[in-house]
C-alpha cells in the first residue's frame, strides 16, 4: 500500500548470513549452513529478480535439503542474530524498522510499524529468515493477519513495499449509510487492472473494518465543527469537506481519509441533514 525505500546497510544479506553462520553452534549445524552459502546466494538473486518483476509467488519454498542444510537449521537465525536486543545484527533490525515513513505500517497505512514481517513466511521459506529484502516493518496486527499464507498467484501476493506500490489511480471507494449515528463503509473499486490483487490484501487485512473504525473516530472528533458548518449552509459544509479531502490526499498514509471527506462532500443526504447525526 505504501512504498518503503530500502535502507542503506553496511552489508548485504549474503554477507550477513555468512558472518552469522560462522558463529552458529553447535559446530555440526554451522557446517551444514556454511555448505548452503552458495545455494542461498543463488536463491537471493532469484528473490530480487522475481520481486522486481512482481512474481514472488513463483519463488520455491525451502526444500528438505537446501545446499546440505535442513530447513530447521535456518529457523533460529532470525532470533539469534537479528531480533534479540543483544543480537549482533540488532542495529540492522532497527534500521529496517525505521525505514517506514513516519513509522506507519505499509500494509494497512494506519497503525504503527513496530515489528518485522517475513514477506514470504519463515515457516515455508526458512532459508530467507535473515534476508533483509524479505523483512518488512509493519504493525503487529498486519503481521498476525498475514500469518503463513503461501501466495499461489500474483493476485494472492501482497504488495511488496520495497518493490511495489499501490496503483496511483483511486482504488478505494466509500459509502455513507443513512443511519444514526453516521457510518461510512469502504470497499475496493472494481474494474482496475489490479483489482483482484488489491482486494486480496484489503480482505485479508480486514481493511474495511479498520478504515470504517478510523473514519468513525475522525468524524466524532470533528463533529462540532462539521455540525456548525452544516447549520450555516450546505455549501459551507461541502466546501470544507472538499478542502479536507484535498489536504488528506497529499499523503500516502491513511488512504481512507481523503476518500472519506470526498464521499461526504458529494453525499447530498449528509450535507443537508446527516451532519446532525454526528453526535
Amino acid at each position: 500500500m505504501i512504498s518503503v525505500e530500502f535502507p542503506e546497510l553496511d552489508c548485504t544479506s549474503e554477507d550477513f548470513f555468512t558472518k552469522s553462520v560462522a558463529t552458529t553452534t553447535p559446530v555440526v549445524k554451522r557446517m551444514r549452513l556454511l555448505r548452503a552459502v552458495s545455494t542461498l546466494a543463488g536463491s537471493l538473486t532469484e528473490y530480487r529478480s522475481l520481486a522486481a518483476k512482481r512474481l514472488l509467488h513463483n519463488h520455491a519454498m525451502t526444500p528438505k535439503s537446501f545446499g546440505g542444510a535442513d530447513p530447521d537449521d535456518f529457523k533460529s537465525l532470525y532470533g539469534s542474530f537479528l531480533q534479540k536486543p543483544t543480537a549482533t545484527g540488532r542495529y540492522i533490525y532497527d534500521a529496517l524498522l525505521l525505514a517506514c515513513d513516519r513509522d506507519i505500517c505499509p500494509y494497512c497505512g494506519t497503525r504503527e510499524a513496530k515489528t518485522l514481517d517475513h514477506f514470504l513466511p519463515r515457516k515455508h521459506f526458512p532459508h530467507l529468515s535473515i534476508t533483509f529484502e524479505n523483512l518488512v516493518a509493519c504493525c503487529p496486527e498486519c503481521n498476525q493477519a498475514k500469518l503463513d499464507e503461501i501466495p499461489e498467484s500474483s493476485d494472492e501476493t501482497y504488495y511488496h513495499p520495497y518493490y511495489e506500490s499501490f496503483p496511483k489511480a483511486d482504488w478505494l471507494v466509500a459509502k455513507v449509510l443513512d443511519a444514526a449515528p453516521v457510518v461510512v463503509t469502504f470497499g475496493v473499486v472494481n474494474g482496475l487492472p489490479e483489482s483482484s490483487k488489491i482486494q486480496h490484501q484489503f480482505s485479508k487485512l480486514n481493511l474495511a473494518k479498520i478504515y470504517s473504525f478510523q473514519a468513525t473516530n475522525e468524524l466524532i472528533s470533528n463533529s462540532l465543527q462539521l455540525s456548525n458548518l452544516g447549520r450555516i449552509s450546505t455549501d459551507s459544509l461541502r466546501q470544507h469537506l472538499a478542502e479536507l479531502a484535498t489536504s488528506a490526499g497529499r499523503f500516502a498514509w491513511s488512504p481512507w481519509k481523503s476518500v472519506l471527506y470526498r464521499t461526504l462532500a458529494e453525499d447530498v443526504w449528509f450535507c443537508e441533514e446527516g451532519f446532525e447525526l454526528l453526535s
